[in-house]
């Protein structure tokens, strides 16, 4: 992340996030890394920040382009349930932790509809 970090829910210090795969057209730190909403950046210098700049990702970050449809978990969403991609969906939104229990009701379809996500 260039020197920026932040917190974790666990109260480590973080200088790496995840990369949000499934965003083809991700092609900054901004935009293509996936850090919870509430949480509080910091630049290199320790000064909050409200995102992370629009630094170019490296060419090596992997990007999900294919047809086949991936569901996929371990990223604690939050908010209405939603596609990520065409072709992509979390259905991760912190069931332990009081968030909605999230599933994708799949008939087959190529492309991923809203529609077809489940929350209680």
């Amino acid at each position: 992340m260039n020197g920026y970090w932040y917190f974790d829910k666990g109260g480590v210090k973080r200088y790496d996030a995840r990369v949000a795969w499934w965003n083809s057209s991700a092609t900054t730190l901004r935009n293509g890394t996936v850090i919870p909403d509430d949480t509080q950046l910091h630049d290199p210098e320790g000064k909050p920040v409200q995102e992370l700049p629009d630094d170019e990702l490296p060419n090596n970050i992997p990007r999900y382009q294919e047809a086949i449809p991936v569901v996929f978990g371990h990223y604690w969403n939050s908010g209405p349930p939603r596609r990520e991609g065409p072709t992509t969906v979390c259905v991760d939104y912190s069931a332990g932790k009081g968030g909605p229990l999230v599933a994708y009701r799949w008939s087959g379809e190529r492309k991923l509809t809203a529609d077809h996500l489940e929350s209680c």
